[in-house]
């Protein structure tokens, strides 16, 4: 999900439903060998549909962790 890129030139998008939804499939279906499954995501902007995904998927019963990586500045293209 990078909307807020719309401008640049072929530059593909979904929604953060679609984002949601999506992790949310997946944890199911990672979920029937793993006991654990963890998120990483490296997209500040994905921030809100993984945190309600995380949500929904914890109120099913899942053990589903999330992590973020954190920087200092712009970490488009490798800059920081």
């Amino acid at each position: 999900m990078n909307g807020e890129h719309q401008g640049s030139p072929g530059t593909l998008s979904i929604g953060q439903e679609a984002v949601e939804l999506l992790l949310v499939e997946l944890v199911r279906s990672a979920a029937l060998t793993s006991r654990q499954v963890i998120l990483v995501s490296a997209h500040g902007g994905n921030a809100q549909p993984v945190t309600r995904a995380v949500r929904r998927l914890r109120s099913e019963g899942r053990n589903v962790l999330t992590w973020a990586s954190r920087w200092d500045g712009d970490a488009h293209a490798g800059r920081t």
